[in-house]
């Protein structure tokens, strides 16, 4: 039998709050949160001053992924308060639904268009096509130096020819 504490940091200069589980003492929990040198989510309530830690609920249960569970149930329930980045038990789906806006407008940045040139029919409309056909050669010579560490095995002498590999390259990426 488990038993641990479902708490929540919050501070009178903030209506934010985070929410986490332990199974260790909730004031020894507040102290790695105060000592932790990661930034981490709770960190935007220890840093709006006179932060404190509160019990929400103590757990007993047989499997302790049950209060990580409980805990993801709570910090659902107050999304709109909560400054948690990770929500326990939450899938990649439910990740992709809750951050869409922001994952897509990522990818589109990412595949900005080139406008500060002329382009003509045959150049590429995305700067990580762009950047791929402007390094082309050099990419490939490091994939085949890649396969040769990774397969052990040694290139073809087209490739060797091809991509200017020296044996020196070869016996270390053997070794």
């Amino acid at each position: 039998m488990y038993s641990g504490s479902i708490y929540k940091i919050v501070s009178p200069h903030t209506d934010r709050i985070y929410i986490g589980s332990t199974r260790s003492h909730l004031r020894k929990r507040m102290y790695e949160h105060k000592n932790r040198q990661s930034v981490i989510s709770s960190k935007q309530i220890l840093d709006a001053g006179d932060a404190r830690i509160e019990l929400i609920e103590r757990w007993e249960g047989d499997n302790i992924n049950d209060l990580r569970v409980r805990e993801g149930v709570l910090v659902r329930e107050n999304m709109d308060l909560c400054v948690n980045k990770r929500i326990e038990n939450r899938t990649s789906a439910e990740y992709y639904q809750d951050h869409k806006e922001k994952i897509c407008k990522k990818k589109r940045s990412s595949y900005v268009r080139i406008r500060d040139r002329e382009r003509d029919a045959d150049a590429p409309p995305y700067a990580q096509l762009q950047r791929y056909y402007d390094n082309k050669e050099d990419i490939k010579r490091s994939r085949v130096l890649g396969y040769i560490k990774m397969y052990k095995r040694r290139p073809t002498q087209k490739s060797v020819d091809k991509y200017q590999i020296t044996e020196d390259e070869i016996q270390k990426m053997l070794s």
